[in-house]
């Protein structure tokens, strides 16, 4: 049988009463160690080093067994020699120069710095939302319910940070993607520059002409601005929807957690519902001002990040797309490019006839 070893898992009760928390707490705590671990070591090194603890004896045996072999090995290999020669013999050891080497050559260990530490030590708090918003469930300490709900909020921050920087502070996205559009282009219309009715039609010619065709099927895809907004609509709406759903989750989590801080009966699904249906739902809330401070920022942020979504991220930035798809568009229309671009595509018809005819025949 494989599996001689049994492993006795831990008795959570005894854990969680030794450290005064409940079992769901310990089991939380757990996920959020081993998973900061696994973020820290790696997954498969774990994997590798669990699978050599488990089998340590078996492990131990074949080192035993493999060097038992070798062992012997040796030793009839040095009986079959007969006799040791004799000491008188000479030896000459020819000894290479070593030439010493200089400072930069070598390389230095990699020092673990302040960094590398602080990131392994905040893992745990900067990640794993949702181990975070289980903790509030589950958690029957105040103390905890108050460290968890902080950490929660912390990392709503981030995301409305993120998404706000996308929606209303950020062309970084747009201008990035104008400038390799661009770049691209000029880079492959420069290369079919010194094309000529006797340039071979070369592999890397083809895959230029490839590039440029596809680039203009693109450029005829942005020049259509009732298409292109449809589509950033479209997709701007889908972002907005996973974006509302995520902070309604996350949000509702805060409603469960302040009513049970200010000891207001508020149970989590009618919490989620609540979240769900903000700002529509402010008034099935129960009267607690905090609760009531918490879903105004809650119905602000979605307000905000809708109305820049919409208006700004996808208005203007695809307003900017279809601008630099006119302007590329007319660098295809110039008379050279669309010289040297038919003596390309005639070029590589050829080849391809040629290429067919002896299969025909």
């Amino acid at each position: 049988m494989l599996f001689v070893i049994r492993v006795v898992p831990p008795q959570l009760s005894g854990i969680a009463s030794r450290l005064h928390l409940s079992s769901g707490e310990v089991i939380v705590f757990a996920l959020l160690l081993f998973f900061s671990a696994l973020g820290t070591y790696g997954f498969w090194r774990v994997v590798v080093d669990l699978l050599y603890i488990y089998f340590f004896p078996f492990v131990l045996l074949f080192i035993f067994v493999k060097w038992s072999f070798l062992g012997l090995r040796e030793i009839s290999r040095l009986l079959s020699k007969g006799t040791v020669p004799a000491t008188s013999r000479a030896l000459t050891v020819s000894v290479p120069a070593v030439t010493p080497e200089s400072p930069s050559a070598t390389t230095p260990a990699k020092a673990i710095g302040w960094k590398s530490v602080r990131d392994t030590f905040v893992r745990p708090f900067r990640r794993f939302t949702l181990l975070w918003c289980i903790l509030l469930l589950v958690t029957t300490h105040r103390p905890l319910l108050k460290f968890a709900l902080a950490i929660v909020i912390i990392h709503i921050a981030f995301t409305v940070f993120f998404v706000l920087e996308v929606t209303l502070f950020s062309r970084g996205l747009i201008a990035g993607m104008e400038a390799r559009i661009r770049q691209t282009t000029n880079d492959l219309l420069a290369k079919i520059a010194s094309v000529t009715p006797d340039t071979q039609a070369t592999p890397d010619l083809q895959s230029t002409f490839s590039a440029l065709s596809g680039i203009r099927v693109g450029l005829l895809f942005l020049k259509n601005r009732s298409l292109i907004a449809g589509w950033a609509v479209f997709l701007g709406s889908v972002f907005l929807g996973f974006v509302y759903v995520y902070l309604a989750v996350l949000f509702s989590f805060v409603y469960h957690s302040v009513a049970r801080l200010q000891f207001i009966e508020f149970t989590y699904p009618d919490a989620l519902v609540t979240s769900l249906f903000i700002p529509f739902a402010f008034t099935t809330l129960p009267h607690s001002v905090w609760l009531k401070l918490v879903a105004g920022i809650h119905g602000t942020i979605v307000v905000v990040a809708g109305t820049g979504t919409i208006l700004n991220y996808l208005t203007q930035e695809a307003n900017q797309l279809h601008s630099v798809a006119l302007v590329l568009s007319s660098r295809f229309e110039d008379e050279d490019v669309r010289t040297r671009l038919t003596l390309l595509e005639n070029k590589f018809k050829r080849s391809q006839i040629t290429a067919s005819a002896p299969g025909e025949s």
